[in-house]
């Protein structure tokens, strides 16, 4: 799809965070409840009837309930989907959940190692769920961080500070599988299928946009990996193998892919070109 289109809805996402601002005193916890619905009624708008897009908590028996989680979007044809619906806000049960995405105004390394943590976890629920079937896509945004700027430096710092993590390769997979920095223009891909990086490790590989406070191509390439992951459940209930058509016919030139990658514990490495 071009670009311009979806440089037009990151616009219109920022638009209206700015109209809230000069009107909502910052620090408000109101202008956060806003700025998910900015999100779920975006991912509504791509979305068919059939993925319904709430807030609220996953639910696999007592003691095993995930965190409240900002955004949930559930395939409708699961049955028995619903322990508890109260308009968005839903108790849920892991075998419909296809994406977990938490929002945040504000990014800081604590909230980083937080929303890492819940979206672990959540992913863990259907993993216990549904065992090697049970993923869901795990996604951050923030959309401003607490710093000047997003360096190297500081993304080291932050994954630093996962200690959580089991450092084996096999749960890399249930790590966060994208991270997005609306305001500066970057992503953090998890690598876990090795589509970027062949080495041993999986890693998160850091793209950044081609143009300066460009939003568009994050905002595409996150939207694109959501239907990718209900394109790839579907194939997966027919037993069908074949690979999700939305990501093969995405242009992934439209952001520059660095050499920098990063891992849980591990901080910040270059991969040599």
């Amino acid at each position: 799809m071009n670009n311009n289109y979806y440089f037009s809805i990151a616009e219109e996402i920022r638009s209206k965070m700015d109209r809230l601002k000069h009107l909502v005193p910052k620090g408000n916890l109101a202008s956060g409840e806003y700025h998910e619905e900015i999100i779920r009624n975006t991912l509504r708008n791509f979305l068919p009837d059939r993925y319904s897009v709430k807030r609220g908590y996953i639910y696999l028996k007592d003691g095993v309930v995930s965190q409240q989680t900002d955004i949930i979007i559930i395939d409708e044809n699961e049955p028995y989907s619903y322990l508890f619906k109260d308009r968005d806000l839903v108790v849920v049960r892991p075998e419909s959940v296809i994406a977990a995405i938490e929002v945040k105004t504000t990014l800081d390394i604590d909230e980083f190692e937080k929303s890492f943590k819940n979206i672990f976890n959540t992913k863990l629920i259907k993993k216990k769920s549904l065992g090697y079937y049970g993923h869901i896509f795990g996604g951050v945004i923030g959309f401003k961080t607490s710093v000047k700027k997003l360096n190297n430096n500081r993304l080291d710092s932050w994954f630093k500070k996962i200690k959580h993590s089991d450092p084996q390769e096999s749960h890399a997979i249930l790590w966060p599988d994208v991270f997005l920095f609306f305001d500066e223009g970057m992503l953090l891909y998890n690598d876990h299928h090795k589509q970027f990086d062949k080495q041993g490790e999986y890693y998160y590989k850091l793209f950044r946009a081609n143009e300066e406070k460009d939003n568009a191509w994050q905002l595409s390439l996150f939207i694109t990996l959501i239907i990718a992951m209900c394109e790839n459940e579907d194939n997966r209930k027919m037993h069908l193998l074949a690979p999700a058509k939305v990501i093969e016919g995405f242009d992934f030139s439209i952001a520059q892919r660095s050499h920098d990658r990063f891992r849980p514990e591990e901080g910040h490495s270059k991969l040599a070109s």
